[in-house]
């Protein structure tokens, strides 16, 4: 059951974000609303309640990021909760033997001793109440901001390993539509993790009262371009303007394309200097 409880709209999670403050004083998603939100919505749909269970057979979920980081093709479709869940089956391990499992909207990991326990109950619920489904969420972000500025490899910080959302480059990846490597000689939808966070982002300034509709509408351009998305629109529909701002993507393309511009895997770093 990879989704449970309440499912947050990506403009609360970015107002949500405005607020995580990390123990050394700093909110690592300050200026970077839109990655946290891309892969919060790569991992779990923004589900408060999402959950996978990592298998010990092997050290599966070391195996599993890896595996779905260097083959970004196990996510095509996917979020990465969903694509881990049939890469597990595909290593055929033995049940029950579970390790350690991620929980909520950041998918962070707990060991298997603490299923059940508080610590699982502080970063997931399956309430359908929304006041607790927020309160849940918020913690859940506080731990990813721990993660997030822990020490990593080479001297630099975590920041976004091992989020497979992020590393398999689905969720910093411009495009709406990508030339199948699952499904070969076909245009499949991507999950589309970025377009979705830059309009939560926008339409949660506007909801805010930071920025008028219009304001927002520049705002969410101005972040498509910095992320590089050159193909489809924003826009804001005068006759149903409570939508805030949407996107309207480009067709299914038509002619042939290339593998060579399939999402690739990266480092884990943000775009975005602190």
């Amino acid at each position: 059951m990879p989704y449970a409880g309440v499912t947050l709209m990506a403009r609360e999670v970015a107002a949500l974000a405005k607020m995580v403050q990390a123990s050394d004083g700093s909110n690592p998603f300050k200026n970077r609303k839109v990655e946290l939100l891309a892969t919060g919505i790569g991992e779990s749909s923004l589900s408060v309640g999402a959950w996978h269970d990592n298998l010990a057979s092997g050290d599966i979920g070391a195996r599993i990021h890896t595996a779905i980081g260097s083959n970004p093709e196990l996510m095509e479709g996917k979020t990465a909760s969903e694509a881990k869940l049939l890469f597990a089956d595909l290593m055929n391990p033995v049940k029950d033997q579970v390790a350690s499992r991620d929980c909520g909207v950041m998918q962070i990991n707990i060991p298997a001793r603490l299923i059940g326990s508080e610590a699982e109950l502080a970063l997931r619920s399956e309430s359908k109440d929304r006041d607790e489904a927020i309160h849940v969420a918020m913690q859940n972000l506080h731990a990813a901001a721990e993660l997030f500025i822990s020490p990593w490899v080479a001297g630099r910080d975590r920041q976004w390993n091992p989020w497979v959302a992020w590393i398999s480059g689905w969720a910093p990846y411009p495009e709406a539509w990508c030339w199948s490597r699952v499904t070969p000689d076909t245009w499949v939808a991507t999950g589309r993790f970025l377009h979705k966070a830059i309009r939560g982002v926008a339409n949660e300034h506007w909801k805010a009262g930071d920025l008028s509709l219009e304001g927002a509408l520049h705002e969410a351009e101005r972040l498509a371009s910095f992320y590089k998305i050159t193909r489809g629109d924003l826009f804001v529909d005068a006759s149903n303007q409570a939508q805030g701002v949407q996107w309207r993507y480009p067709p299914k393309p038509t002619q042939p394309g290339s593998v060579a511009n399939y999402p690739k895997p990266n480092s884990g770093l943000s775009l975005i200097n602190p």
